[in-house]
């Protein structure tokens, strides 16, 4: 793989790691409004996703040709977005009311079944 395109994927892959982590830490410290965390199953899918997406950017991205300083950006927004979804998870409902949310559940549920099955898949073959 030449480097022009080691570093386009690699750049893709962070960029969306870090949109999903910003999302997060945006909604886990919004109280009010459309763009907050909805309910708990939202939190658990918006979380395994950032995870997940995370996980992919650290074990596909070569760091030694890319600038580990977007990796410490990564970790520091997902660990905000991780505290506030700690501290907003009492105030937040196990269900919502909304026409979706048993589409959300079993989203989340998949999002979290996918992502222990996929990092388990590239730990192996990728270390």
């Amino acid at each position: 793989m030449t480097t022009a395109v080691r570093y386009t994927v690699g750049g893709l892959l962070v960029l969306v790691a870090v949109v999903m982590s910003a999302e997060l830490l945006f909604r886990a410290w919004r109280h009010r409004g459309a763009q907050r965390l909805q309910d708990r199953w939202d939190a658990l899918n918006r979380f395994g996703n950032a995870l997940l997406m995370s996980v992919v950017a650290l074990l596909s991205v070569s760091w030694t040709a890319f600038p580990e300083g977007l990796w410490y950006l990564l970790v520091v927004l997902l660990a905000a977005a991780t505290a506030g979804t700690v501290l907003r998870w009492p105030d937040l409902a196990w269900r919502s009311d909304a026409a979706k949310a048993g589409t959300q559940r079993v989203s989340a549920l998949g999002t979290l079944a996918f992502a222990a099955v996929a990092v388990a898949v590239l730990v192996v073959v990728l270390v």
